[in-house]
């Protein structure tokens, strides 16, 4: 697996995503940054410039409910969440397609539920950390999992093992296939 075309979604925390792109475009990636405005905006943010990608990046804050969205006033969107979350639930109901890969840096989003959501709408695989990783470590681990596919030629294993020794133990990511 080499992906050349990254969709970066990003909501809540635009420093980091801007720092992601950079650092991706830097190993020679392509990165369509689809920045949401409202919750419905996320089911549709997964594309590359109207093409297909060939992995996405959910650059967000999350728990162990889904991936936390700024509270919206009334009638912003017709998509109410519950609890301000974009849970595992409505991932199932509402995404029909996403790339093989889909990696998440929101916080406690490595759970089997939003792994099977993400699935069941085309990914292959789904790389999220389980617990609570300190936000400095996050485009340290990102850029050295691209760097060890699209350098080394490493799997996604290698990629991760390569990443997760860079990190603090809280901060390390899960893959889930």
């Amino acid at each position: 697996m080499k992906p050349q075309k990254i969709a970066l979604v990003e909501f809540v925390d635009a420093g980091a995503a801007l720092l992601i792109r950079a650092q991706l475009e830097h190993l020679g990636l392509d990165v369509a940054l689809n920045r949401l405005g409202k919750p419905s905006d996320f089911f549709a943010g997964f594309g590359f410039h109207g093409l297909a990608a060939d992995a996405a990046i959910i650059s967000a804050h999350g728990d162990g409910a889904g991936y936390i969205f700024p509270e919206m006033a009334p009638g912003v969107d017709p998509l109410v969440l519950p609890q301000n979350r974009i849970n595992a639930d409505l991932i199932s109901q509402r995404l029909s397609e996403v790339p093989a890969l889909v990696i998440s840096t929101a916080c406690s989003t490595g759970t089997e539920s939003l792994a099977g959501a993400f699935r069941s709408a085309g990914a292959a695989i789904y790389v999220a950390p389980v617990g609570d990783p300190d936000g400095r470590d996050v485009p340290v681990w990102l850029s050295a999992f691209f760097h060890a596919l699209a350098r080394h030629d490493s799997g996604p294993e290698a990629a991760l093992d390569r990443a997760n020794a860079l990190v603090e133990p809280e901060s390390r990511f899960r893959l889930f296939e």
